[in-house]
């Protein structure tokens, strides 16, 4: 039986639809933005798009400082796209490997009206409060990106 946990960061500025635009379209950037959580982002399974889209694959591998499990080993995690819904704002992914991350199944972003992003995280027997936390750390750090862009 699945469960849930989620963890939610405020917007600054009103910007829900950047907010959400970066994960749907410009998530690549993700190195760039956060290179004390981030080692790398690739597509994979024969994805030529950062756009996502249902099908849509990538591999990030976050740094073992960024997670603190796997006994200081680099965390990679893949995930498709199932779900992009544009007048939510939502975004599902299928999560292919979240064994080091506390059986990881599905995660969901939610950028909501009253300008909270939100990541909803499905998992099947260990709470993974690092991977929050770490969801939480790329919130604020693409919100900062966000906010200096004109």
């Amino acid at each position: 039986m699945s469960k849930e946990n989620h963890v939610q960061t405020k917007i600054r500025d009103g910007s829900k639809e950047k907010f959400y635009n970066f994960f749907k379209c410009t998530v690549n950037l993700i190195t760039d933005i956060c290179p004390n959580l981030v080692k790398s982002i690739q597509l994979a399974d024969g994805t030529k798009t950062w756009e996502a889209s249902p099908g849509t694959c990538k591999v990030i591998k976050f740094k073992p400082t960024s997670v603190q499990l796997n006994d200081g080993a680099i965390i990679e995690v893949k995930d498709t796209v199932t779900h992009v819904l544009d007048d939510s704002r939502t975004i599902i992914y299928e999560i292919e490997n979240g064994g080091p991350l506390g059986d990881i199944t599905k995660v969901k972003l939610e950028v909501t009206d009253e300008n909270y992003a939100r990541w909803t995280v499905y998992y099947t027997n260990t709470n993974p409060d690092g991977y929050l936390e770490l969801l939480k750390s790329v919130n604020e750090a693409v919100d900062t990106y966000i906010s200096t862009q004109h």
